[in-house]
C-alpha cells in the first residue's frame, strides 16, 4: 500500500465522513423530537460534525493529538441531543451516549477481526488508502443496519406500556461491559508484540459471552 493507492481528500470526505455523520445524527432524528426544523438543524449538524472532523484530523496529523477528534466528536453529539430536541432530558442523553458507544463498540470488532485474519492491512492517519477506504464503507453500511435494529427495539420498548422506559437504559450494562473490552483490543493492538492471533480470538469471544450473559440477565429480571 504505497503512497499510489492513497485517497483524495475530496473521496475521503464523500465515502468516509459524510455517510458517517448521516448514520450518526439520522439515528438521534429518528429517535427524538427536533426542537427546530429537523431538516434545516439536521443539515447545519452534518456540516459542522463534517468540518470537526477535518479538524479533528488535521490536529493528529500536525499536534500528533490521537483524542482530539474523538472528544470533539463526543461533545457534539451530546450537545446536539440535549440542546435540540425536547424528549426528557435523561433520554436525550441516552440516545446520544447510546449512538457513540454502539460506533466505538462496533468500530473495535470490526476492526480486531481485520486485524486478525488481515495482519499487513494499514489504516494510515491521513489520507486512507483504497483498500482501507473500501473496509471502511463496509464498516458503515454494517453498522447502519445495526442501528436500525436498535431503533427497532428502542421503538419498541418505548412503545410499550407494560416496560417502563428505564428497561430502555438497561442497555448501558452490555454496552459499557463490551466497552472496557474495547479498550483492552485497542491497547493489545498498539502492542504489536502482545498482538497474537489466539488474544485477539480470545478477547472477541469474551465480547460475545459478556453481551449473551448480559441478555440473559435482563430477560431474567423482565420475568421477575
Amino acid at each position: 500500500m504505497g503512497d499510489i493507492m492513497t485517497v483524495p481528500v475530496i473521496v475521503e470526505i464523500i465515502f468516509r465522513f459524510i455517510p458517517s455523520a448521516l448514520l450518526v445524527f439520522g439515528f438521534i432524528e429518528i429517535n427524538l423530537t427536533a426542537k427546530y426544523n429537523k431538516y434545516i438543524q439536521f443539515i447545519a449538524i452534518n456540516t459542522v460534525y463534517l468540518f470537526a472532523g477535518l479538524f479533528g484530523q488535521y490536529m493528529r496529523e500536525k499536534y500528533k493529538l490521537e483524542f482530539f477528534d474523538f472528544v470533539l466528536a463526543v461533545a457534539l453529539v451530546l450537545i446536539y441531543s440535549i440542546f435540540f430536541h425536547t424528549d426528557a432530558v435523561g433520554y436525550r442523553i441516552f440516545i446520544g451516549t447510546l449512538v457513540y458507544l454502539s460506533l466505538i463498540i462496533f468500530d473495535t470488532i470490526t476492526t480486531a477481526v481485520i486485524f486478525v485474519i488481515f495482519p499487513e492491512f494499514s489504516f494510515d492517519i491521513g489520507h486512507l488508502t483504497y483498500p482501507a477506504l473500501l473496509f471502511a464503507d463496509i464498516d458503515l453500511i454494517i453498522y447502519g443496519i445495526l442501528m436500525y435494529f436498535e431503533h427497532c427495539i428502542i421503538k419498541r420498548i418505548h412503545d410499550r406500556k407494560s416496560i417502563n422506559k428505564r428497561a430502555v437504559i438497561f442497555m448501558f450494562f452490555p454496552e459499557s461491559q463490551v466497552l472496557i473490552l474495547c479498550v483492552i483490543m485497542k491497547l493489545i493492538m498498539a502492542n504489536t508484540d502482545n498482538a497474537t492471533p489466539e488474544i485477539m480470538y480470545f478477547t472477541l469471544i469474551c465480547v460475545v459471552i459478556c453481551v449473551i450473559s448480559d441478555v440473559l440477565c435482563y430477560r431474567g429480571l423482565i420475568q421477575n
